[in-house]
């Protein structure tokens, strides 16, 4: 193949990565997990960013109540989580932070 036959189906196959990425990949992976409905309601803080630079609504489903995710939830708040030194999160167990450190959420919404 001639180098300028190359250089058109490399061009080619770029065009169709970046057509096929903007149109099917980045609308799936911006609303991830959500329903239709989530997508469309509105969120905290729409009120303050009336024209968002970037908008995204990703979503996990979790088949357990409110009370049973709160204390693994809880723990991802400010400077919390796996990796960090305020507490540790495991499937049995939620260990509290340690004395001292930075409060996070009381209470889920």
């Amino acid at each position: 193949m001639s180098p300028k036959k190359t250089a058109v189906l490399v061009g080619f196959i770029l065009f169709l990565a970046i057509i096929l990425f903007w149109s099917v990949y980045r609308p799936w992976a911006l609303t991830w997990g959500a329903t239709d409905e989530e997508i469309a309601r509105p969120m905290p803080g729409d009120d303050i960013v009336a024209r968002p630079v970037f908008d995204a609504t990703r979503a996990v489903t979790i088949a357990a109540s409110r009370e049973e995710i709160w204390p693994w939830l809880v723990q991802m708040g400010y400077r919390r989580g796996p990796g960090s030194t305020a507490g540790t999160v495991s499937t049995t167990t939620v260990s509290p932070a340690p004395s001292g450190s930075s409060p996070s959420s009381r209470s889920s919404v």
